[in-house]
């Protein structure tokens, strides 16, 4: 998300109008990610905990941490 956000500026000041216009939005891997006019993010957040993985490249993999399990 922040790839896109500078994508769209030339400067640190730039990236933070992007970044707090109500109208941006970023194609991620998990969807499109908006945010309220609080700041705060649209929709439901994911918590991921980094692990050890055999199956990944670089021998690490995120993995979801369900809440109602803790």
């Amino acid at each position: 998300m922040l790839i896109n956000g500078l994508q769209q500026s030339q400067t640190r000041e730039d990236l933070r109008n992007v970044l707090n216009n109500p109208d941006f939005s970023s194609k991620t891997v998990n969807g499109e990610v908006k945010f309220l006019p609080n700041g705060d993010r649209q929709g439901q957040s994911v918590l991921l905990q980094v692990q050890p993985s055999r199956d990944h490249p670089s021998g690490y993999d995120f993995e979801i941490i369900d809440p109602k399990k803790n």
